[in-house]
């Protein structure tokens, strides 16, 4: 695909990262994932970042504390 980037559901992110969607609600709220929102109360992950995630992890507090 060119141009167009694949946006998924928090339940399709949670999956692709083998937690739960309350576990990315939550690293979202956090700053930890970046989410895209769509209209007023939709909020999407695009596959980009879903990558970015699986590659560099999220465990951002054991790092810097």
């Amino acid at each position: 695909m060119t141009g167009i980037e694949q946006l998924r559901s928090f339940q399709e992110a949670a999956d692709r990262l083998a937690v739960s969607p309350w576990t990315l609600r939550r690293a979202v709220k956090r700053g930890e994932v970046k989410a895209v929102r769509v209209g007023r109360r939709r909020l999407l992950i695009a596959e980009k970042e879903i990558l970015r995630v699986i590659h560099e992890g999220t465990n951002r507090g054991a790092r810097g504390k």
